[in-house]
């Protein structure tokens, strides 16, 4: 690594631990938890015009997944999220899937980018700072995906990736 790199690591580094200061992160994901409890299902609606169920179901000590599904009689699961706790005041999201039922599929209709956002929000509820990607392990989906999400950081999410979970939530803004 070359000392611009390294300097632009130690700097982001700085930045990433004065987040370490400024969120309590347990209070976050008790916080978190409790949105979970107290409103275990939400509807949402996509961009498309979708109408989802969401279940938010808790998982381990200060962690949410959530699973969406369409329909009204029997209901069938489209779309699921794990996330981890929240570090820093974020929340990575480490497994996303949207998938095809029955012989649809609804990849590409705004399922995901809807739960994200609910995602984001229940976060913010509980006085995070929000979602980052879970760097180190992202598909090529999962990187276009984020470059659409976040285009103020689009040119550089693909190298992010590269360097891995920790450099890359100390690099990303």
């Amino acid at each position: 690594m070359d000392e611009n790199a390294r300097r632009a690591l130690g700097e982001a580094g700085k930045k990433y631990l004065e987040r370490f200061d400024k969120f309590d992160d347990q209070g976050i994901g008790r916080a978190w938890v409790e949105i979970a409890k107290n409103a275990p299902k939400v509807g949402i609606t996509t961009g498309k015009g979708l109408t989802l169920t969401v279940h938010r179901k808790v998982g381990s000590v200060h962690k949410v997944s959530y699973e969406a599904f369409i329909g009204t009689l029997r209901k069938k699961r489209v779309a699921w999220m794990h996330t981890m706790m929240p570090v820093a005041g974020r929340v990575q999201i480490t497994n996303a899937n949207v998938y095809d039922v029955g012989g649809v599929d609804y990849r590409r209709r705004g399922i995901g980018t809807a739960i994200y956002d609910l995602i984001e929000r229940d976060v913010r509820a509980a006085g995070g700072d929000g979602i980052e990607p879970h760097f180190g392990s992202m598909s090529d989906e999962a990187i276009e995906f984020w470059k659409k999400r976040r285009p103020d950081q689009a040119d550089k999410i693909a190298d992010l990736n590269r360097l891995g979970a920790q450099a890359g939530s100390w690099l990303f803004d």
